[in-house]
């Protein structure tokens, strides 16, 4: 074999390999990859409730005993760099609702004995609480959820008693910074209302996802001054929790059919317009798994459910990433280690996704970096000159050739 032909079946393979690698860049991109960056636990025998994240934090409410909760600060590689115990003088028992990180405040709730009385707790980032505030809340009355406005009022839900013994959801919205009121709605038809979970978005709408025995899962658009929009039955179906897309203020609620146990997403448009899917389950889990939390990425076309998963004798913390055009997984994340463990909160900022989960020993926060493949343009552009170079040396061999 003379030296031409070497070169001909070089150029000929360097183009077929640079052609297949453009073609799989193209292939492969719009693919979901996910890495593990850390996984950490701490809080052993604590019971974990709620997780919050500002832009290199994440925040942490649990349980500890009866008596106490315990907030803690953790840093974007999970280091803790500060814990505080805190508990109502003279009340007792003690169990977090929610936290969330608004401004310069990391804002926690929880109720002490009873569900109408309630406690907000306003920190500085360095652990230092501001300010405790004790609404005021009617002992016909129980709060579930309480999320944080953009100017730094709470929005607490939950029931109240009418003087028939119903129960109507009840929504409020309090700023605990100046002592002040700013309204409080009952919603409700003739059975037993409740709020199950509270959202708001970025242009000031609270959604107020609802268990209604007439109705099943009804959700709740309200204005800033307390005026219900319009109200969106979604059929008789349990309510789990939902989310508010930052991109466009749609929603996305997570419900789950008490018969079947399948689990159905809803998206609800800021106009009200309503879509809703059977969750596709991934085939080897069947149904054996749980969702607790859902949150949407900003461009709305994925999601990340959390739960857990029963199989022999075990339960195992996991998240899938779905598709929300067509509620098709596409990734299932699994929380690593032997103990039985279960996600129950997630939260994110961009495409870093961390998740707040139990296990037998305690605490576990997991994160992970979630990203949509695309082309690598600076290998199709050095393979695109490879071929050109390949060809252009072909060209001269045979030109060659055939002098």
């Amino acid at each position: 074999m003379n030296r031409q032909n070497i070169i001909r079946i070089l150029c000929i393979t360097a183009i077929a390999l640079a052609i297949l690698y453009i073609l799989f860049q193209f292939l492969s991109a719009g693919n979901i990859v996910v890495s593990e960056n850390w996984v950490k636990k701490f809080g052993f025998g604590e019971e974990p409730v709620d997780i919050a994240a500002s832009q290199n934090s994440l925040y942490t409410v649990s349980s500890a005993s009866e008596d106490k909760i315990i907030i803690r600060k953790l840093s974007s590689d999970g280091i803790v760099q500060w814990e505080l115990p805190w508990s109502p003088p003279g009340e007792g028992k003690v169990y977090p609702i929610t936290i969330r990180h608004s401004g310069n405040y990391v804002v926690v709730s929880a109720f002490a004995g009873a569900r109408n009385n309630i406690y907000i707790l306003y920190l500085r980032d360095n652990g230092i609480i501001d300010k405790v505030y004790k609404p005021n809340i009617s002992f016909t009355t129980l709060i579930f959820d309480v999320e944080v406005y953009g100017d730094g009022s709470v929005i607490l839900g939950g029931l109240t008693y009418n003087e028939k013994l119903k129960t109507q959801a009840y929504i409020s919205r309090i700023n605990p910074l100046i002592n002040y009121t700013h309204w409080t709605i009952t919603w409700g038809l003739k059975g037993y209302d409740y709020v199950v979970d509270l959202a708001v978005s970025e242009k000031g709408y609270i959604y107020a996802l609802v268990n209604s025995t007439l109705q099943g899962s009804v959700l709740l658009y309200i204005d800033e001054t307390g005026k219900i929009i319009r109200f969106t039955p979604l059929g008789p179906l349990d309510p789990v929790t939902l989310t508010v897309s930052q991109s466009d203020d749609s929603v996305f609620v997570l419900t789950k059919d008490f018969m079947s146990h399948n689990y159905k997403l809803f998206k609800a448009s800021a106009m009200g317009s309503l879509q809703g899917k059977t969750i596709n389950k991934p085939e080897p889990l069947l149904g054996n798994i749980s969702f607790t939390d859902i949150l949407v990425f900003q461009d709305n076309n994925l999601a990340a459910l959390s739960g857990y998963i029963k199989s022999n004798n075990s339960i195992n913390a996991v998240i899938i990433l779905y598709h929300t055009d067509n509620v098709e997984p596409d990734k299932l994340i699994r929380l690593t280690g032997r103990e039985n463990s279960m996600f129950i909160k997630l939260v994110f900022n961009g495409y870093e996704l961390s998740a707040l989960g139990l296990t037998e020993s305690g605490i576990v926060v997991a994160s992970y970096t979630i990203k949509i493949s695309s082309p690598n343009i600076y290998g199709i552009i050095i393979c695109s000159i490879s071929v050109g170079i390949a060809i252009l040396l072909l060209y001269l061999s045979w030109r060659k050739r055939s002098v």
